[in-house]
């Protein structure tokens, strides 16, 4: 069994315009406002309504008559946008209340007020434009789509039109719209003084055009020019539904489904007859959202119900706040019930975790009568402290109503004896790193207390992690469990259930899964999919104008017998492919401007080709879910300067049908030029752990290829890591800067290399990650400079008077990495901040939300949304700012983790905090100094005595690692210099 979802969402077009939505009367009746400048506009009408009222400001207490022009002052009490002032309309008087109905033309909303609560005005004192106008779908009916089984039994179609829009429409509607995080407009015409067009709503990052979901509800139909015009000038004559009083009409029209805005001025008739057919179950499969490689065949779930869990678990869930099913558990679950040994891979935040402890919990609670001398039952690996950590917290929160059962984790920090006192009460889940716990077990005292042979359950947590860095630790702890003294069995002879879980496949994975006993693998990835099943893609290193050639050398008679799909990223390089494949071999080809009804016919003749008659099937990212393609043999990626991760990675959904058939000898091919920068990374790591051994001159290729993609990512900081290590682990997956540019990271502090500084931290981000200003420093000759407080004082305050004033306080359109904005941090206190992520971007691409660093303090701030980051002033935008990131070198976390832990973060915490004195003072030695980072060896606390030189109290190197937090590192430095070196010499 594989399955797989070919989900995608539709292509937002250029031309769409961002909208407000206030008002759904029916889909051909919406009231709207442009987000564009909208904020300015109401601003600049606002200070217009200010010097009109006061000009108006005596007229009568008179009972103005409906459409009346008033002005309305304040807040009204409405979901209108906060301004000092509104333009009404009055529409209605009521006697019962003496208010008047009050319409705002400029927010779309109706209030009711009391006479004294508006002024009047003459009619067109303002001749701005009002900021709401009225749309509607294009050639959108009203109507149901019926069919019927004609004389040749086939199926036809007939088209009742209705009057009105029915309460379902109009529900979906306003649903579709409440529900949506954006709403874009793209208009195609005028009709009776009214723009119509295609309303597209974002759900989830997904794109729903609205015609689409009335037709796919069958709640309206769609028609061409001429045949709309047809339908106008009917008379409706047949009465359909008594209880509403609609009339409908029976058509024969042709009909086109707007899938996109090429369909919805369509230029060909389809056809509504369609003869018989049905699509096979196991076709329907291929597409749902994970790939199962199963002998054990578990049926998925389909509900939270359908979990067979006692039921404090399922409270527990409950008050976890998990009512809905999650993808990766409703796979997971099932299997592990069963006890099958279960490999599970896919990203992050996909419920990995609780993918197994739900299900393992549900299994403790059940078998804890059987528990043997209070030993543990479940031992969880972790790769790190948090990772433990996290475990621990999911363990404890599904657990929360079995206060009977014992979860104890182990990691650095945690003391011995303090340990060993909880093993003593019994333990049913124990959760720890291989690292500490080979060092628990080596002392005699301690390794008697933790008695492992009657582990039931094993689960290592991130073992493509555990395998880089704790692999030999991995591999002696093992030795001491019922997996390498019994050959999978406890000492009460049950079977050890073993389940691993991991991000991204790797070699070193399969391998290590192969101790598992007909293993439940569940992959969330496609790539990750194929290169399990032992395909290696090939990298071809190519200039762009001999891309086509390479492509014909290539396919050779090959593709005749070998079913190929080639996939471009844009039409433009798709259409020269074509003419130049054309002279070679038959081609197939389809792109972005292909109709739907073309689309389904290249798939058609894609399905019945036969092996010595295959054609080439040339394609866009844009059409590839439509083609639904998962039967090919050798997939080439002409180009992989995908816009997104995620459109790389579905072109492998094409294979995906044909991976357990071995008999098939699959292919995948990937072209580089030197343009193929945006995914490179990606690409390489992915060839690397389906266990291809890149050549020295295609990693020294792809080197400069990246070291060029990071010169244009200027705005984006040098990584946390790098910085912090010297090396990141996840470069492939990172968005920051890898390597250390001479020009743009040029010294941005008034300190040099052999300084000795003293400093004022004022945040700490990590163990060895700070922010903070420098109070003063020493240069080499023994020279002191002092630095004044004054202009990062004066700055701040700058900052808040200038946010003080309303007409100030406006939302920055230009949003990019490394942009400078205003932040109101709370009431009254603004701040200025630097972008240094994207953290989400709408589907066209426009940033959505984002992580913040604030330039004068070091706070961070993540996930903020970008409506609310304000422009700055020129003055502002160039003040100089006197917070540096302050990096402590040469030490590195104890067990060679990529982060520092919580307990490590909490030990520097409790090291300034009793340090923190009057007499006391902070002072380090520059070794680097990048940008407007400093890089420290030791950091020193000394105290000022009278009439002596200054006394060493701590440092805090060696502090952490007496505390076993951390190691000496004393390559850190070099690594970080050699990457300037590399940049350097590769400087075009």
């Amino acid at each position: 069994m594989r399955n797989f979802s070919r989900e995608q969402p539709y292509e937002l077009p250029a031309t769409a315009e961002e909208i407000i939505v206030f008002k759904v009367i029916d889909p051909h009746h919406i009231i709207v406002g442009n987000v564009d400048n909208r904020c300015k506009e109401l601003t600049k009408i606002s200070c217009k309504l200010s010097t009109l009222a006061k000009q108006h400001s005596e007229n009568g207490p008179d009972r103005p008559e409906n459409r009346t022009e008033v002005v309305v002052q304040g807040k009204v009490g409405t979901k209108a946008e906060d301004t000092w002032w509104y333009r009404g309309i009055v529409e209605s008087y009521s006697d019962e209340t003496s208010e008047y109905k009050i319409l705002l033309p400029d927010h779309g909303v109706t209030i009711c007020l009391p006479r004294q609560q508006f002024i009047t005005v003459t009619k067109n004192s303002i001749s701005d434009d009002y900021l709401t106008y009225p749309i509607g779908l294009y050639h959108i009916v009203p109507g149901i789509l019926n069919s019927y089984a004609g004389e040749d039994k086939a199926k036809n179609y007939e088209i009742a039109i209705d009057r009105k829009w029915s309460p379902e429409a109009i529900k979906l509607t306003k649903c579709l719209m409440v529900g949506a995080s954006q709403i874009f407009f793209d208009h195609i015409a005028n009709f009776n003084g009214k723009k119509c067009g295609e309303i597209y709503v974002i759900i989830d990052q997904e794109v729903i055009p609205l015609s689409s979901t009335l037709l796919h509800s069958n709640f309206g139909a769609y028609f061409m020019d001429q045949d709309y015009e047809k339908m106008r000038q009917l008379e409706f004559r047949k009465p359909r539904d008594r209880e509403y009083g609609y009339e409908e009409v029976i058509l024969e029209l042709p009909m086109l489904e707007p899938v996109d805005v090429d369909s919805l001025m369509p230029t060909k008739i389809v056809s509504l007859t369609i003869h018989n057919s049905t699509v096979s179950e196991s076709s329907s499969k291929l597409y749902e959202e994970v790939f199962i490689n199963d002998s054990n065949k578990c049926r998925r779930l389909t509900s939270l119900r359908d979990a067979n869990f006692c039921t404090s678990i399922h409270k527990a869930l409950k008050e976890m706040e998990i009512e809905t099913l999650w993808k990766m558990p409703s796979y997971t679950w099932p299997a592990i019930t069963k006890c099958c040994d279960v490999l599970i891979v896919s990203a992050k935040s996909t419920g990995k975790t609780l993918g197994y402890a739900a299900a393992i919990a549900n299994l403790v609670v059940a078998t804890q009568g059987e528990q043997e001398d209070n030993y543990p039952m479940v031992l969880v690996l972790c790769s790190s402290t948090d990772a433990a950590q996290n475990a621990h917290d999911i363990f404890a929160r599904v657990l929360a109503n079995n206060v009977e059962i014992s979860i104890i984790s182990a990691y650095n920090g945690i003391d011995y004896k303090s340990l060993t006192a909880k093993l003593y009460n019994g333990c049913h889940i124990f959760i720890s790193t291989p690292a500490f716990l080979e060092r628990y077990c080596s002392k005699a005292e301690y390794g008697k207390v933790l008695n492992l042979c009657y582990v039931r359950h094993v689960i290592f947590d991130q073992l493509d992690i555990l395998m880089q860095k704790q692999k030999a630790e991995l591999v002696s702890v093992l030795k001491d469990t019922p997996i390498g003294k019994r050959k999978g069995e406890n000492s009460k002879g049950f079977t050890v259930q073993l389940i691993a879980v991991a991000e991204q496949w790797s070699t070193t994975l399969g391998k290590f899964t192969e101790m598992f006993g007909e293993p439940y693998i569940c992959i969330g990835s496609h790539p990750d999919a194929v290169i399990s099943c032992g395909i290696q893609p090939k990298l071809r290193l190519i200039q762009t104008i001999h891309k086509p050639k390479l492509l014909v050398e290539l396919l050779g008679e090959r593709y005749r017998v070998v079913k190929t799909l080639v996939v471009c990223c844009s039409r433009r390089e798709a259409s020269k492919l074509k003419k130049h494949l054309s002279n070679y071999c038959r081609i197939l080809y389809v792109d972005g401007k292909s109709l739907i009804d073309e689309i389904h016919g290249i798939r058609a003749c894609w399905h019945v080709a036969v092996s010595g008659l295959y054609p080439v099937l040339i394609c866009t990212d844009s059409v590839l879910h439509d083609l639904r393609i998962s039967d090919a043999e050798w997939l080439i990626h002409y180009s992989i300067g995908t816009a997104t991760k995620s459109i790389f990675n579905f072109r492998f959904s094409s294979l995906i049908s044909n991976l357990k058939e071995k008999t098939k000898a699959m292919e995948v091919t990937l072209i580089l030029d030197e343009s193929n920068d945006l995914q490179l990374r990606g690409v390489l790591d992915l060839m690397q752990r389906s266990g291809v051994k890149l050549k020295k001159d295609e990693l020294e290729a792809a080197d400069k290829i990246m070291l060029t993609l990071d010169r244009k990512k200027q705005g984006f900081p040098i990584c946390d890591r790098i910085k912090a290590f010297g090396y990141c682990s996840s470069k492939f997956n990172c968005p920051y800067r890898h390597w250390i540019l001479p020009d743009i990271d040029k010294s941005k502090t008034p300190v040099e290399e052999g300084d000795v500084v003293k400093l004022l931290l004022t945040y700490i981000h990590t163990a060895t990650h700070f922010s903070g200003r420098i109070l003063e420093r020493t240069d080499f000759s023994g020279q002191v400079h002092k630095m004044t407080d004054h202009e990062h004082v004066n700055t701040v305050t700058r900052v808040n008077h200038y946010f003080a004033e309303q007409t100030n306080r406006l939302i920055d359109k230009r949003i990019f990495v490394g942009g400078l904005y205003g932040y109101k941090r709370d009431e009254g206190h603004f701040e200025r901040v630097s972008i240094v992520n994207i953290v989400e971007r709408y589907v066209d691409e426009r940033p959505r939300y984002v992580d913040l660093k604030c330039i004068d303090t070091g706070l961070e701030y993540h996930n903020v949304r970008v409506g609310v980051l304000l422009e700055l002033s020129k003055e502002l935008r160039e003040a100089p700012a006197n917070i540096f990131e302050i990096f402590l070198s040469n030490v590195m976390p104890f067990d060679k983790e990529d982060e520092w832990s919580y307990f490590a973060k909490n030990c520097v915490q409790e090291w300034i905090k009793d340090n923190r004195s009057v007499s006391k003072f902070f002072q380090a030695r520059v070794q680097l100094v990048l940008g407007n980072t400093v890089w420290i060896d030791t950091l020193d606390i000394k105290m000022k005595i009278t009439g002596r030189r200054d006394q060493l109290v701590s440092t805090l190197k060696s502090h952490l690692i007496k505390l076993n937090h951390g190691i000496s590192d004393d390559d850190h430095i070099q690594r970080l210099l050699k990457l300037r070196q590399i940049a350097a010499a590769s400087d075009p």
